[in-house]
């Protein structure tokens, strides 16, 4: 199920209480996750990772003014066009760099929205008569969509919003497309083993499948977040590839 607008949410929601059982917005706390976000570390150096190598690519721009006797006319296209090639390169590097320094908190947040999983299956309805062999990952997977969707996305961005300055908003739109790409990829692949396997399907014992598998994602999402964010920088990779041949073919003609 591809979530893009809030319309897609709603859609979610109720398929989540129609096919599941179980209204997962009661999980949604706005001061557990204030308190989460106190904990995130990129909030707090958000200004100085972006801002760093814009400082930077400025500094080599007016550089060139000094090292290089360019004739008026040159002096001229540089000044205008260098300017904005050096500040574009300079905000790209600067997106590049905060991406992977966000790794480590989107694996908290990851994290945080699959120990929200464990509460929920225990809450599920039915749980014993819904679950199949084969449905046991289109059930996790469409109820982490809502954990994410529905508790998380909401939580998380707000509270960004508020806690980074001038900025919040833009970043909390970041946050929430990286959220959505990885939420839309997870997969719950855990199949127990001979010993695990029983024939059991009561609550209890369904339940502590459902935890096996979000223990078993969680060992993996290191890998998995690494593989997503690489996802998300490519095209902002391939933008920085074409600003930096532009920017070179500028400075060839200029100096």
């Amino acid at each position: 199920m591809r979530i893009k607008t809030e319309k897609d949410v709603q859609k979610l929601d109720a398929k989540l209480k129609s096919e599941l059982g179980i209204d997962v917005s009661k999980y949604r706390n706005p001061e557990i996750a204030e308190k989460f976000v106190d904990l995130l570390v990129f909030p707090q150096f958000v200004l100085n990772w972006v801002l760093r190598p814009i400082t930077i690519s400025f500094f080599i721009y007016l550089t060139i003014f000094y090292l290089f006797d360019l004739s008026p006319i040159m002096t001229i296209v540089y000044a205008v066009f260098g300017l904005i090639l050096f500040l574009l390169n300079g905000t790209l590097f600067g997106v590049l760099l905060l991406l992977w320094k966000m790794k480590k908190d989107m694996f908290g947040v990851m994290k945080y929205s699959l120990n929200i999983m464990k509460e929920c299956t225990v809450d599920l309805k039915h749980v014993s008569t819904i679950t199949t062999k084969e449905n046991k990952k289109e059930t996790l997977g469409l109820l982490f969509l809502g954990i994410t969707h529905i508790v998380t996305i909401p939580m998380v961005t707000e509270a960004l919003g508020n806690k980074i300055p001038f900025i919040g908003g833009l970043f909390s739109k970041l946050f929430k497309k990286i959220l959505r790409l990885a939420s839309s990829r997870i997969k719950f692949n855990y199949d127990p083993n001979k010993n695990e396997i029983v024939e059991d399907k009561s609550p209890a014992v369904v339940t502590n499948t459902y935890i096996r598998s979000i223990d078993h994602t969680i060992e993996g999402l290191d890998k998995f977040l690494t593989t997503i964010l690489r996802v998300g920088q490519f095209p902002i990779s391939m933008v920085t590839l074409v600003t930096i041949s532009l920017l070179g073919v500028l400075l060839y003609v200029v100096i």
